[in-house]
């Protein structure tokens, strides 16, 4: 809301030292923004589509074999990087453009129908 008031559309260090009236130096919000991240564990693995679809094909039945598992991840990681270049994707979510490219990769392969509906029920 403070951002709104001064007609701000970008955050500054700078700008949060000026808002405290100097009651917070620089280097105290750098210290504590350096704490939050530390604290945080996805610091190190930031959530894109790929990682998405590496975790839905984690949870593939055993009875899907390995390299069709591979398959199926690969075609998947193709159409995410496909859809980099349509603007329209660049504006959903990483676990949605994961699960649009997963389910495509899972029709173009062989499985049963069966399978293939199991797995969409488990992952649902």
């Amino acid at each position: 809301m403070t951002m709104k008031l001064q007609g701000l559309s970008s955050l500054c260090i700078n700008d949060l030292v000026q808002m405290s009236s100097n009651s917070v130096t620089s280097l105290d919000i750098v210290q504590v923004g350096k704490e939050i991240i530390q604290c945080l564990t996805w610091n190190k693995q930031i959530p894109t589509a790929a990682r998405f679809a590496h975790a839905l094909v984690q949870v593939l039945p055993d009875t899907v074999s390995e390299s069709t598992m591979m398959n199926i991840f690969e075609n998947a990681v193709f159409q995410i990087e496909l859809s980099v270049q349509d603007e329209s994707c660049s504006h959903q979510a990483p676990s949605l453009v994961a699960w649009m490219a997963f389910e495509n990769a899972i029709s173009a392969t062989s499985m049963p129908s069966c399978v293939k509906g199991s797995v969409r029920s488990s992952i649902a």
